[in-house]
């Protein structure tokens, strides 16, 4: 996967442009949009005799010329969103805290937000924690809450910023 980014005048990231290969359908997916929203997508069929790396090129080639590029890692920001441990989030359940992982990974990816990096269990403080790489904090705990809002998922969760 290749995914630039846009900055604002003021340096904050806004928009997302990527591109991947679909191996089941053999195309390259393109997926573009303003951080926070799912955004727009296009798929080109894979050329057998071009190389994907200039076929990358040509489809991600006029956002870099529009001003997307690729960030660095410290451009991301670390989002935990705590769940607490009990009758929706059985500490044994690690079916659901899958899933959950699964959920996030699916919300990020689709809004441009970024990706969930793993969990940890802390029986002391009785949650679980999902650790998330994101490029706006505040955009990221909007649209997860309204995304995870009436899902099994969306019960009791507590967002922060570490």
């Amino acid at each position: 996967m290749f995914r630039l980014y846009k900055r604002s005048d003021e340096g904050q990231i806004v928009a997302y442009h990527e591109a991947w290969v679909d191996q089941r359908s053999r195309v390259i997916v393109e997926h573009w949009g303003m951080v926070g929203t799912r955004g727009e997508q296009d798929t080109h069929r894979i050329k057998i005799l071009k190389s994907l790396e200039a076929q990358f090129e040509a489809i991600l080639g006029p956002a870099k010329v529009g001003g997307f590029e690729e960030i660095d890692t410290g451009d991301y920001q670390t989002l935990t969103i705590h769940c607490p441990i009990g009758e929706n989030w059985p500490l044994e359940d690690s079916d659901k805290r899958e899933d959950m992982e699964e959920v996030l990974n699916e919300i990020m990816g689709w809004t441009g937000l970024g990706e969930p990096t793993g969990h940890t269990l802390d029986e002391a403080a009785g949650t679980i924690g999902f650790h998330c790489r994101v490029v706006d904090v505040a955009i990221a705990i909007e649209t997860l809450t309204e995304a995870l809002r009436d899902t099994e998922y969306g019960v009791h969760l507590r967002m922060v910023q570490d």
